[in-house]
């Protein structure tokens, strides 16, 4: 919805989720150390150089529409910065979203939640998963449910094609320098951001910058498949780890300095100003909420990179949720028992999944 004022800390770059308007803007998950096989991971990340801007050249940016390589930059996906950094802003945040392989990011989240000892049976003493509702399973379940990138695609192809955010610069660079009269809504031209961003391009034009030399890829914006793939995968560890979604995220809450070299306990105003533990809070930021936001932060990034649309990441996420669903669903209906899920959704609302042909009220071990 439009506000006739947005609170930049909570509504400007947020989606509209459950647990995103609470913290800090980068989720939890993403500063916390973890452990592969033994070795220990810090999360400090590739970045590129600030101030990097591509695809502000209008014949670099026209080459690159018709899928060429870009003449002005080539090699790597941006002039890296050299330095290591924990992820402290949205171009950092593109810059993840560029780099990652998908459903890995949610892969380190699940490291982080078996670090933390958030697994399905730890309300239980003496019992622990393993041949089945074992870790492997779910890790199992996140990758397979990755495949959800196939909705979107058809959705993009067959159904929307939208246009991609630079491609959409490109039509208004046009008109607005009379070289073309294309049919645009006038009240884009009638925005201040339009001569701010002519006065901060190295060449002058209205084009829209990107964070990568490559720009966007060659598939149609709407929905987004990242935002899917999020919205999947964050379900499916909502489902394994925090079904009750009353889990606070232990200690202290934490974010990145200015430099990105450190991290810092937040102290914003969900915290009255003062580092407080969060799981000795009353009203505390939860690991579902967390989740959510780490949907968010993988949808978003993709907008901070200027590759897609608020409205791809709305939807995209909550079609990956559909998805989950389905899929966890089928996974019910394969057992030989009778078992349930639960988990909170996206919007706040708790979604029950039971095996076919079994009591809705059977009450699951998880």
């Amino acid at each position: 919805p439009y506000h006739a004022s947005i609170d930049p800390q909570t509504e400007l770059f947020r989606l509209d989720i459950f647990g995103t308007t609470r913290g800090p803007i980068v989720s939890q998950f993403l500063y916390h150390d973890i452990y592969i096989d033994g070795i220990p991971i810090k999360p400090k990340h590739r970045t590129c150089a600030p101030n990097t801007d591509y695809l502000t050249d209008f014949v670099e940016w026209r080459e690159v529409q018709n899928g060429k390589p870009n003449p002005l930059h080539s090699g790597s996906l941006c002039d890296f910065d050299e330095t290591l950094r924990y992820i402290r802003n949205g171009r950092d945040l593109g810059h993840l979203v560029w780099q990652d392989k998908i459903y890995s990011i949610f892969w380190r989240a699940s490291a982080v939640l078996e670090l933390l000892d958030l697994q399905p049976y730890n309300r239980i003493d003496k019992v622990r998963g393993f041949a089945t509702h074992g870790i492997a399973k779910m890790l199992h379940q996140l990758a397979h449910v990755s495949d959800a990138e196939a909705h979107p695609w058809y959705s993009k192809w067959n159904v929307h094609r939208f246009l991609r955010p630079e491609a959409f610069g490109g039509l208004v660079h046009l008109k607005k320098t009379g070289q073309r009269d294309y049919p645009l809504h006038a009240s884009i031209f009638n925005s201040a951001v339009l001569e701010k961003m002519r006065q901060k391009s190295r060449h002058g034009t209205y084009l829209l910058p990107t964070i990568t030399k490559s720009g966007s890829p060659t598939h149609p914006s709407y929905p987004a498949g990242h935002a899917n793939s999020a919205g999947a995968c964050a379900t499916i560890l909502k489902i394994w780890l925090d079904p009750h979604a009353t889990r606070c995220w232990p200690g202290y809450i934490v974010e990145a300095d200015r430099s990105g070299l450190n991290l810092k306990n937040y102290t914003g105003p969900e915290f009255e100003g003062a580092p407080i533990p969060n799981d000795k809070k009353e009203n505390c930021l939860t690991v579902t909420g967390e989740l959510n936001k780490l949907a968010h932060n993988v949808a978003m990034g993709r907008d901070f990179s200027g590759v897609h649309w608020r409205v791809d990441d709305v939807n995209g996420i909550r079609l990956g949720e559909k998805v989950a669903i389905h899929y966890m669903q089928n996974e019910l209906d394969r057992q030989p028992e009778c078992a349930s899920r639960k988990f909170k959704s996206f919007d706040g609302d708790f979604v029950y999944i039971t095996k076919s042909g079994c009591d809705p009220e059977y009450e699951s071990i998880l």
